[in-house]
């Protein structure tokens, strides 16, 4: 369930769902949805003492929330960007172990200990996935970009000088069909089916499938950009095999 601007909390037994709203958090997530058991995005540390990871524009960001005020802080001193998985376990009223990485911070296990003391937060890498440490002045800083669509999405030309696409569907129809049940309506939502016919709804599986890709890159090639599409084959929901990740190192390296 994706909340926006509010926290939902469960007391089974005592006093039911209690909805709380956070002003200044209206266009953050707080919810989605967990592919496996026991994974959270918020933990109590006391009864009126909460530490939560809200998603604004596609990053995460650490947040103290005080019950009792209904008011939240960030923790700023907590250098993470990106904490969507297992990202929250409590190990004390005031501090709370995390897996995340930054723009700059490896990916890895965190402790953030002072919370709730006049927010006083600091963090500490308990564990780290690489061997290496670089200095933070070798890396950049990604920046958020945010334009609003009118009609179908649209990316503003000129803004990206190449693209990668991870997970990305090759023949839309085919998706729609095959989907398991829980996923069963995103392409109804993602393409906005309500209401179209069936031959509507043909057109779109096929603009949206690779074909339609292959046919933008085609067009942009002919105008005179240096374009190159790269398919990695045999890949399904993410890049898995060891020849994909060779063939996109060496690609970008002779680009």
């Amino acid at each position: 369930m994706a909340v926006t601007g509010v926290v939902v909390m469960v007391m089974m037994a005592v006093t039911g769902v209690v909805v709380v709203v956070l002003p200044g958090l209206e266009d953050a997530e707080f919810g989605v949805p967990r592919w496996a058991v026991g994974r959270q995005r918020y933990v109590f540390l006391t009864e009126t003492s909460v530490v939560a990871v809200p998603v604004r524009f596609g990053a995460y960001q650490l947040v103290h929330i005080d019950l009792a005020t209904l008011t939240w802080t960030r923790l700023d001193d907590v250098p993470l960007c990106e904490l969507s998985v297992d990202c929250l376990a409590q190990q004390s009223e005031t501090s709370v172990v995390t897996i995340g990485s930054g723009a700059t911070s490896p990916r890895g296990v965190y402790r953030v200990s002072g919370i709730g003391a006049n927010n006083q937060a600091t963090t500490t890498l308990v564990w780290s996935s690489v061997d290496q440490t670089f200095p933070a002045a070798v890396f950049s800083s990604p920046e958020a970009i945010r334009f609003t669509t009118s009609g179908e999405p649209r990316l503003p030309g000129g803004t990206f000088a190449g693209g990668l696409c991870v997970s990305g569907v090759g023949d839309v129809a085919a998706l729609a069909a095959e989907l398991h049940k829980m996923e069963s309506h995103y392409m109804g939502v993602l393409l906005r089916l309500a209401g179209k016919t069936n031959s509507e709804k043909d057109a779109l599986f096929r603009s949206r499938s690779l074909l339609e890709i292959k046919r933008v890159i085609e067009g942009r090639a002919g105008g005179g950009t240096d374009v190159e599409l790269i398919v990695l084959k045999a890949e399904g929901h993410d890049f898995r095999r060891a020849e994909s990740f060779l063939t996109v190192l060496v690609k970008g390296k002779n680009r």
